[in-house]
């Protein structure tokens, strides 16, 4: 089962992702906004495919706020 601690870390792991390939395509406009597009369909795909319905309630059933944590400092 994965715990809240968990799907954050797992969710910090793909922001790390893209803002790495983010700094590798600096220059290019189009380039970073698909790096975007792709962390936040990687964080939706966790929330609705990934995550069971006992760990969404951890997060008030809120998706936002799985990301607010995720994006956290």
């Amino acid at each position: 089962m994965i715990t809240k601690k968990d799907a954050i870390a797992v969710g910090k792991a793909v922001v790390a992702a893209a803002n790495r390939e983010k700094e590798n395509n600096n220059n290019e406009k189009d380039a970073l906004w698909i790096i975007n597009g792709v962390q936040f369909y990687a964080l939706d795909n966790l929330w609705y495919d990934v995550f069971s319905n006992k760990l969404k309630e951890q997060f008030g059933y809120d998706r936002n706020k799985f990301i607010d944590e995720v994006l956290k400092g």
